[in-house]
């Protein structure tokens, strides 16, 4: 029994550091969603303003590296035609995932009610020293040409 319990004692270390690492990383999820959400209220007051080309100057590198700029703002137009202005969201979901290789990445998903009706988008952000760039968005509406970009 004893040499059982040695053989563990490495297992048993590795688990309370995968344990301690997971809350480590979980203690800024409330800061990550507060840093998220602001970047959510500005993708909004962008997309209202028609500012797409902002939008995607600021994005991440791998959204700008799989998708084209005039593609994004071409996309992100044909949105802003079909569903209109944004009206109010609420937030219904979130996810977050630490040391990925691409830093650590929040995913919300907002219910967002636009001036032609409501849809659920899905806005995946990278995180870097406080600071979100958008990675992935995408809007799920009753309409049948809603975009994704990434």
């Amino acid at each position: 029994m004893a040499s059982r319990m040695l053989r563990s004692g490495p297992a048993l270390v590795r688990l309370a550091l995968a344990l301690l690492a997971f809350v480590m990383a979980g203690c800024s999820a409330p800061e990550d969603l507060h840093v998220v959400d602001d970047e959510v209220k500005r993708f909004h007051d962008m997309f209202n303003a028609n500012e797409y080309e902002i939008m995607y100057v600021n994005a991440a590198d791998h959204l700008q590296a799989h998708t084209r700029k005039y593609i994004f703002v071409s996309t992100i137009d044909s949105w802003y035609r079909e569903f209109g202005p944004v009206r109010k969201s609420k937030r219904t979901a979130w996810t977050v995932e630490a040391n990925t290789s691409d830093g650590t990445l929040v995913t919300v998903k907002y219910h967002t009610e636009f001036a032609n009706g409501p849809a659920d988008e899905e806005f995946t952000y990278q995180l870097h020293f406080h600071s979100a760039m958008l990675g992935h968005y995408m809007v799920h509406g009753e309409h049948p040409h809603a975009p994704s970009v990434r």
